[in-house]
């Protein structure tokens, strides 16, 4: 029992890991790229969109590597066109892909600061 306890926390362990290195996924759903995961630019997206070519189902994953990212292709697309997805994915700079898209929208903490607060009382 405590064995297979241990093998279940390996198997998690690995597959937060991995998911952790994830950039972003795509998934091909009746020809068009659909975003599951993660965070990619509408221009990448819309020239992944345009390589993708005849294919119906698949999915993409882009992975953090100690040396960029790399694409990983699921088996759904011609080798043709997985090579042309890693030549759009490889003309992206590696900093846009890590890059959190910035929330400009006022958040709740920055409503209820201290200085809102004294302006809603009415003191300086």
């Amino acid at each position: 029992m405590p064995f297979l306890l241990l093998i279940i926390i390996a198997v998690l362990a690995f597959w937060w890991i991995d998911r952790s290195r994830e950039l972003f996924k795509l998934s091909l759903r009746g020809g068009k790229l659909v975003r599951v995961r993660g965070s990619i630019s509408r221009p990448l997206l819309a020239n992944l969109q345009d390589v993708v070519g005849s294919a119906r189902t698949g999915s993409i994953r882009a992975i953090r590597t100690p040396h960029g990212a790399t694409l990983v292709v699921s088996s759904g697309f011609a080798s043709d066109a997985e090579q042309r997805l890693r030549n759009v994915f490889e003309l992206q700079p590696t900093s846009q892909l890590s890059a959190r898209p910035v929330d400009t929208r006022k958040a709740a903490s920055d409503v209820f600061t201290l200085a809102w607060l004294l302006k809603l009382f009415g003191r300086r």
